[in-house]
C-alpha cells in the first residue's frame, strides 16, 4: 500500500470497516518528526488516526521507499483456519457485508454454514434442515453445535426474506464463526499436534541409547 495521507483501513480497535485514517504524524527510525507534508524518508514510522469521533485510536505503519510494509496493531482475522476455499469465500463475503448491508451478511453466513456441512459430511443427504437432523442424529454433531446451526438457518433464511438488524448479522457472525471453527480449525489443530507428537517420538526413538 501506498504511503499517502489519507489511506483506508479497517480499525483494529473499534472495529469500523474501510475508515479514512489520516496522517498525524511522520518520523524517521530515530523518532525525529519529519513535518513536511507529503515528505518521505526511505525508512519511517508514521501514525495514523481512525476518523470514527468515538475512537480516535492511532494505528502505526511502518514504510519503505513510500510503501506501507506492516501496520500496529494488525486487525485480527475472523476467519477461523483451515476452512475450504468456498467455505471461506461465503463467509468472508458476510464479514464484507457488516459494513451496512445486513440481509446480505446473514444470508452469506448461512451459505457458508451450508457450504461447510457439505464439504465436511458429503455423505449426509438432503436440504440443510435434513442435513442438520441427520447429523445430530448420527451423533456427527453434538446436540449444541446442531442447534447452533438450526439457529443460524432460521437467521439465515429471516434474512432472505424479511429485514434483518445489525445486532442479528452480527449474532450470527458468531454463531457461524464458532461452528466452523469447531467443524475444520480445531481438527486440524488436534491432528497437527498429533503428527508433531508422533515425530518427537520417532526421534526419540532414533536416538542412541546411552
Amino acid at each position: 500500500m501506498q504511503l499517502t495521507q489519507t489511506i483506508k483501513l479497517d480499525c483494529p480497535h473499534c472495529g469500523i470497516r474501510e475508515a479514512a485514517f489520516t496522517q498525524a504524524g511522520q518520523y524517521n527510525y530515530s523518532g525525529v518528526s519529519i513535518g513536511i507534508p507529503g515528505y518521505q524518508t526511505p525508512h519511517s514510522t508514521v501514525l495514523f488516526i481512525c476518523p470514527d469521533s468515538t475512537c480516535r485510536q492511532g494505528v502505526v505503519a511502518a514504510a519503505k521507499n513510500g510503501v506501507i510494509d506492516k501496520f500496529y496493531p494488525e486487525r485480527q482475522s475472523d476467519i477461523p483456519d483451515h476452512l475450504p476455499e468456498r467455505v471461506k469465500s461465503y463467509f468472508r463475503q458476510g464479514i464484507n457485508s457488516l459494513d451496512g448491508s445486513f440481509d446480505a451478511a446473514g444470508t452469506m453466513f448461512r451459505k457458508s454454514l451450508e457450504a461447510g456441512l457439505k464439504d465436511k459430511f458429503p455423505e449426509t443427504k438432503g436440504n440443510l434442515v435434513q442435513r442438520i437432523k441427520k447429523l445430530a442424529e448420527s451423533g456427527s454433531l453434538t446436540q449444541d453445535l446442531a442447534d447452533w446451526a438450526d439457529h443460524i438457518r432460521n437467521e439465515g433464511n429471516d434474512a432472505a426474506h424479511d429485514e434483518f438488524t445489525k445486532y442479528q448479522a452480527e449474532e450470527l457472525h458468531e454463531f457461524t464463526k464458532l461452528v466452523l471453527t469447531y467443524l475444520f480449525t480445531l481438527p486440524a489443530i488436534a491432528e497437527r499436534a498429533g503428527a508433531a507428537r508422533q515425530d518427537k517420538k520417532a526421534q526419540a526413538k532414533a536416538l542412541p541409547k546411552a
